[in-house]
């Protein structure tokens, strides 16, 4: 039965790990349900009571609202001015939630125009984007903290209660991928004041700047004469303005936390969700949590005509985009994933439950948020990027990934790479991302990556966990689309590290890793083929494969004979705790690829969009005969479902032999 939030349900941080304040002992997970503001708030209150009951019956027990800055600037002509309509709405949304036991995970700026009027979409000008302005401009400031008063400290009508004290506000991030205002165009007269305020700080005097920067600097007579703050600078001069924007940015994130705590918030804010270099991981030092967002397979132009996405398989970089979580988590905290998504249209998407949602209940992250809106009440006209409501692919990923974090054991923390924040900042320092030979070791054992700053303090190893220094950094690259990820080393091995883990018995001699293009996890539950472009998930409760067409494998209760075409299979068992083989209640999934109907592409290879297609989606087709270990196989019987969940007939078995019950299915 659902449970409302209560007084004491409150979320804080013990040990690392979300927990609720009257339950400290139990780690919380939370699978969460991403809401696009603007068309969700449209819905009338009995809507949006529906829509909270359809979010917790799809296995969610979060949301997180984005863009809802945009949604309450709706119509407005002045700053600050929301729509009463979007607010009400928003306040009943919240009732709703207490009442269904969802917490919220808050975006408190998502929009780079903030509370001001105007459609962010149409306003993309990165000169005037607040995720480089809020870091030196006071109205910008002032624009944040008023619009976050304005929703937090007001009480709601439907509960009684400011959000702000409510406890169904669990987390908060400071301002989505903030990064990006430094990584697009910004206003280099805005930030020059600054910069050379801060290398007068750094070096007092213009003849200790010119010493250090050589012959760059040997024109300056003044800091006045110090040109203006690039990223792209060379030399040492790139290592200042790394200092300075980490500087920037660590300020940032302290303002979000100290309004919020000045407001009276009890719990924790983060932010700059986007980065994946040591400068970035320097930047989250002090935050108390980590938020993270990554892609695989992000449109270039999202459905617009020759919109461009990757048809490369999640399995065939080694899962790089989960990687780069990784690559991001730092030890003793929580670690959130704000958005992740293989994207539609790339046809392996079926791989995202098993590249995602298992590989992140490995690593045992805190929370998980597929991006976006996989439960919709608003009309769409075709599957899209970013709207998963009507793509079954993502659906069944969803199902899936809701299980994994169930079934899938996680791994003792086994590696801590640690990285020194005057060696980042240094010459030549290690400001890149993690090396590949360091985060291919994700898809083997627990994974972070330590911070140090300047005192050199160090948390303690916990009981088995190995410490490495961080090795030479692989280049982060940043798509403008919006996301970034590091570029592997394709000569890089992990098999020097796996060695020595056999070798300390902290790996089963057995491990079938040969550090290149193998994985199979310490649990032996999790084993990847990246030149199969194949992953296997082996529990007692859910067994699978993602796979090329014409796969087989036998796993102890789930066999598959014939798969026509590439796809996820699988079997879980719905059945509480009880394993497939004695479970009374039993799902077979079967996720291949689905299009738009009448969509098209400049080529066979369907990797640049012409039209977007419209409704119904077309299904491909894919036939399989699996085999299903159980106590009684001769009561199994499948129910092919509709997209509802509707029995629409019955299958009984070809075959019984032994104790396997043998099906086939043309879909």
């Amino acid at each position: 039965p659902v449970e409302p939030i209560g007084q004491t349900d409150r979320i804080v941080i013990r040990n690392g790990k979300f927990v609720r304040e009257n339950q400290p002992d139990r780690p919380l997970r939370f699978l969460a349900c991403a809401v696009l503001a603007e068309g969700t708030l449209a819905l009338p209150h009995a809507e949006l009571d529906e829509f909270v009951r359809e979010v917790r019956r799809n296995g969610y027990n979060m949301i997180r609202t984005h863009f809802l800055d945009s949604a309450l600037m709706e119509g407005a002509t002045e700053p600050l001015q929301f729509n009463p309509r979007v607010l009400d709405r928003f306040d009943y949304l919240i009732a709703a939630m207490k009442k269904n036991g969802l917490y919220l995970n808050f975006d408190l700026m998502t929009s780079w125009i903030g509370y001001t009027p105007g459609q962010p979409q149409k306003n993309r000008d990165p000169l005037k984007s607040f995720k480089h302005k809020i870091a030196f401009d006071p109205v910008v400031r002032e624009n944040w903290r008023r619009g976050v008063e304005k929703i937090l400290c007001r009480t709601n009508p439907y509960t009684g209660t400011r959000l702000i004290d409510d406890p169904v506000l669990a987390m908060a991030v400071g301002f989505n991928e903030q990064e990006f205002g430094f990584w697009e165009r910004y206003d280099e007269a805005l930030v020059a004041p600054h910069w050379r305020a801060f290398l007068s700080k750094r070096y007092g005097t213009i003849g200790n700047l010119r010493k250090a920067w050589g012959t760059a600097a040997d024109s300056f007579r003044s800091f006045d004469d110090v040109p203006p703050f690039k990223t792209t600078f060379a030399g040492p001069m790139i290592n200042d303005a790394e200092i300075f924007r980490n500087e920037c940015e660590r300020e940032t994130l302290e303002f979000y936390r100290s309004e919020m705590k000045r407001l009276g918030y009890r719990g924790e804010v983060t932010g700059f969700n986007c980065g994946k270099s040591q400068t970035y991981n320097m930047t989250r030092l002090h935050a108390p949590f980590v938020a993270m967002n990554a892609y695989h397979a992000h449109p270039n132009a999202y459905i617009n005509r020759n919109s461009s996405l990757s048809q490369q398989s999640p399995s065939e970089p080694l899962l790089n985009s989960f990687r780069g979580f990784v690559c991001s988590r730092q030890p003793g905290k929580p670690f959130v994933v704000t958005e992740h998504n293989v994207t539609f249209w790339n046809r392996y998407r079926y791989e995202q439950a098993f590249a995602t949602g298992a590989y992140a209940a490995l690593q045992d992250f805190d929370v998980l948020t597929a991006h976006a809106s996989p439960v919709n009440f608003r009309p769409v006209h075709q599957i899209q990027p970013f709207v998963l409501s009507m793509d079954p692919v993502a659906k069944a990923s969803e199902f899936l990934t809701f299980f994994l974090r169930r079934d899938v054991t996680p791994a003792r923390p086994g590696i801590r790479i640690r990285v020194n924040e005057a060696e980042v900042f240094a010459e030549n320092g290690p400001k890149g991302g993690l090396p590949t030979e360091q985060a291919l070791l994700a898809l083997i054992t627990g994974v972070s990556v330590e911070p140090i700053g300047q005192d050199g303090k160090t948390l303690p190893l916990r009981r088995g966990e190995t410490a490495f220094r961080i090795g030479n950094p692989d280049a982060v690259v940043v798509n403008r689309a919006g996301y970034s990820s590091t570029l592997d080393n394709p000569a890089a091995s992990a098999a020097t590290v796996i060695a020595q883990l056999k070798k300390r018995d902290l790996l089963p001699a057995a491990n079938r890793s040969d550090g290149r293009r193998r994985f199979e996890s310490e649990t032996g539950e999790l084993y990847l083929d990246a030149d199969a472009r194949r992953i296997e998930v082996n529990t007692p409760r859910l067994q699978g494969i993602c796979a090329p067409a014409n796969s087989r494998v036998q796993m102890p209760d789930f066999e598959v004979h014939r798969m026509s075409c590439g796809g996820n299979l699988a079997c879980v068992s719905l059945d509480g705790r009880k394993n497939i083989f004695d479970a009374n209640r039993l799902m077979l999934v079967y996720s291949t690829n689905v299009l738009n109907s009448e969509m098209t592409f400049t080529s066979p290879n369907m990797d640049t969009l012409v039209h977007i297609g419209k409704l119904p989606p077309l299904l491909e087709r894919g036939i399989f005969t699996v085999a299903i270990r159980h106590r009684t196989p001769e009561k199994l019987r499948l129910y092919p479902l509709s997209f509802s969940g509707k029995r629409l007939k019955r299958i009984s078995p070809e075959k019984i032999v032994g104790d396997k019950a043998f099906f086939s299915a043309d879909m």
